[in-house]
């Protein structure tokens, strides 16, 4: 079985998120742990290539990429900002 169809669609629709809108999003870090990557600098290279595919197929990179921050709670502190992209 190839890596990619190791996943499946049910996978991707639980790490979905949703605006007040109703606009379908993921975290990146959410795919990250999905996609088992295990360093955040890894998969940040996937998504720097996925941007670049997305520009040079003449699509708006900001249409489909955002850059967020996420508030998380790490226990010691209160909150954290985390890059979630």
């Amino acid at each position: 079985m190839s890596d990619i169809e190791q996943y499946s669609k049910s996978d991707f629709e639980s790490a979905k998120q949703h605006t007040e809108e109703g606009v379908e999003f993921w975290y990146a870090r959410d795919l990250k742990d999905l996609l088992e990557y295990g360093q955040w600098r890894n998969f940040l290279n996937v998504v720097e290539k996925a941007k670049e595919s997305c520009k040079n197929a003449k699509n708006d990179i900001g249409e489909h990429f955002a850059d967020v921050s996420k508030m998380i709670d790490i226990g010691s502190c209160p909150l954290f900002t985390e890059q979630a992209l």
